[in-house]
């Protein structure tokens, strides 16, 4: 290592680690540029990528940096968490539904639409008692609790939206990396003439590895498009293993269309969302499956 560095803390900005195949990873922020002493495969000085992998413990000119998309995997797992951990601190029908009924007949709100129905009512000469104010009270708590469960349905339905935007966007990550780390594989997706390329375009990009991923988001739009029981079918073909649960990714897929394209009120309801969850899960964790065995 000594004969890699000049100084000591030019080594200590060239982190590197191993990966479980013991191929050798490079931090992004630990290189922010590297002299000319180093042979890249990117522009001199170009920003490193997280994925970017090298050759550990060989001399300087012999170093040398490939770059390859990454799926996102611990950023999808966040997400999609904390998407149901909103959910659940607001949308609970139990604990939520019951705290916000006990808020409102509690509220100040309340109390001023009680005293200004007293007030009309005295002034158009009727008697006010007890059971009125209380008739008023009550229907008023009623109707507020409907406008509750009303705004709880629709967040209902929207995050079967949300679940289903991750399941593309995840799947078209999924299948940029794939495609990246296993160029071959694009053969029949990157143009409508299968495994043919323009070489104006070829020409066009500084890198081979730049051109491989311009090629790798093509093919993965190719492959996530049309209706999703065939997309599922080329997820399996390509990455030879099955996808368990592929039912359940195609109810969450047509109840978001018919909420979104038909407008429809689907009734989801608290124990459907958890369900739907499950499934967005389960599919992430097909994916990774898949990321961690390459």
């Amino acid at each position: 290592m000594g004969a890699l560095f000049k100084t000591q803390h030019e080594r200590k900005r060239f982190l590197v680690w191993r990966h479980p195949k013991r191929k050798a990873f490079i931090k992004q922020r630990a290189i922010p540029r590297l002299t000319s002493r180093y042979t890249w495969t990117v522009k001199s000085g170009a920003p490193f990528a997280k994925s970017a992998k090298a050759t550990p413990l060989l001399p300087a000119s012999e170093l040398i940096v490939r770059f390859n998309m990454e799926f996102k995997r611990r950023l999808w797992k966040t997400e999609i968490y904390e998407a149901l951990c909103s959910y659940s601190q607001l949308c609970d029908p139990i604990t939520v539904g019951r705290n916000l009924e006990k808020a409102y007949s509690e509220s100040i709100m309340l109390n001023d639409a009680v005293n200004g129905m007293r007030y009309r009512l005295k002034s158009e000469g009727k008697v006010v008692t007890k059971e009125v104010e209380e008739e008023y009270r009550n229907k008023a708590i009623t109707d507020y609790n409907a406008s509750v469960e009303s705004a709880l349905s629709n967040y209902q339905r929207q995050m079967i939206v949300l679940f289903s935007t991750y399941i593309e966007v995840i799947a078209q990550n999924f299948i940029e990396w794939y495609f990246s780390n296993n160029p071959i594989t694009m053969h029949d997706y990157v143009s409508e003439e299968k495994g043919k390329i323009s070489f104006s375009e070829f020409i066009n990009h500084d890198s081979k590895n730049e051109f491989i991923e311009s090629l790798a988001k093509r093919s993965a739009s190719n492959v996530i498009s049309g209706e999703w029981k065939r997309i599922l079918k080329r997820i399996e073909s390509l990455t030879k293993v099955e996808l368990k649960g592929k039912e359940g990714i195609l109810i969450l897929l047509s109840t978001r269309n018919k909420i979104v394209h038909e407008n429809a009120k689907i009734e989801v309801g608290d124990e459907g969302v958890y369900d739907f969850y499950e499934t967005l899960s389960a599919f992430l964790e097909y994916c990774e499956k898949v990321y961690l065995s390459e």
